[in-house]
């Protein structure tokens, strides 16, 4: 499986888990509808976040796995929540844009709009100061008690797949063995 340098291997992310070694991702943020949104409303999910932005063409890439993430594994505690980083979202002609992009994209999960608290979080989680930014996307796979289990800075091929792999290792973590047959 190719993988972009920098990430960890999936059994060492794993493994890290097991041993508790994740940070905390925490956010609120305005969302499109209105109203508003927090890691706090995710809690007991394993959350997927998404940073993107309308103009970014490879954000176009990863949605669509991210609106099948949602539809596959919503039922099991699975979530996605959109963080749109466009600079004028929160105002007149740029919400128009985020919602016909939101439209065009069929994205079927919340979306939230940027805000530089989160920004900063975002930054911090990645690895990179406030001032000098993140990927675009930037998608963050979060436990079901908020701790950071995966960062993915950017799109790579694969990774779509790689975040599924990420989740269904989750889920089968959570299941309990079956009883051996004597």
């Amino acid at each position: 499986m190719a993988r972009t340098p920098g990430l960890v291997p999936l059994a060492v992310t794993m493994a890290l888990m097991a041993a508790g070694v994740r940070p905390d991702f925490s956010f609120k943020v305005a969302t499109l509808s209105g109203g508003t949104l927090a890691d706090e409303d995710f809690r007991g999910k394993i959350l997927v976040v998404d940073i993107w932005a309308t103009w970014c063409g490879p954000c176009r890439m990863v949605i669509p796995h991210l609106v099948k993430i949602q539809e596959k594994y919503r039922a099991r505690g699975v979530a996605v929540l959109g963080l749109n980083s466009d600079d004028d979202a929160a105002t007149g002609l740029g919400r128009q844009a985020v919602m016909r992009f939101v439209g065009e994209m069929g994205i079927n999960y919340p979306i939230g709009l940027m805000n530089p608290e989160t920004y900063a979080e975002v930054s911090s989680v990645m690895g990179s100061s406030p001032g000098s930014g993140f990927s675009l996307p930037t998608t963050i796979v979060l436990s079901r008690d908020g701790r950071v289990v995966r960062g993915y800075p950017g799109y790579f091929f694969g990774q779509e797949r790689e975040i599924e792999e990420l989740i269904t290792g989750i889920l089968a973590s959570e299941t309990p063995a079956a009883p051996a047959n004597p």
